[in-house]
């Protein structure tokens, strides 16, 4: 799908519509279907209801299994994240104690002496 951004009139409405908006390859319009989608659909034409239920039941387990995976690797991802932040923050607040404050003025200082030389 994508924005409309033609003419607002009737008539180039229906112009649009007429061009671009035609009946797709479905169970309903099987003639419209070409090579492996036809051949998808049609196969599972052929399969019971129990068959076809059970299929969506084990695509539909995959793909919560895939989302719980997810999840389950992103907290891992986040807890890593904040323990590296962590880590970080303490380090940069213990090297700013230590003195880098100091340390920069007092190389600032000799600069300006080296300078003035």
């Amino acid at each position: 799908m994508q924005d409309y951004n033609g003419p607002r009139e009737y008539a180039d409405l229906k112009a649009f519509a007429d061009e671009n908006l035609k009946p797709l390859c479905s169970v309903d319009n099987l003639d419209l279907c070409e090579g492996e989608k036809k051949e998808l659909i049609e196969k599972y034409l052929k399969m019971s209801e129990e068959e076809l239920e059970k299929l969506v039941q084990t695509e539909e387990e995959r793909i919560e299994e895939l989302n719980k995976n997810f999840e389950a690797e992103l907290e891992k991802l986040q807890e890593a994240y904040q323990q590296l932040l962590s880590e970080m923050d303490e380090t940069t607040n213990a090297v700013k104690k230590g003195g880098l404050s100091m340390m920069k003025s007092v190389l600032k200082s000799k600069e300006a002496q080296k300078d003035e030389l």
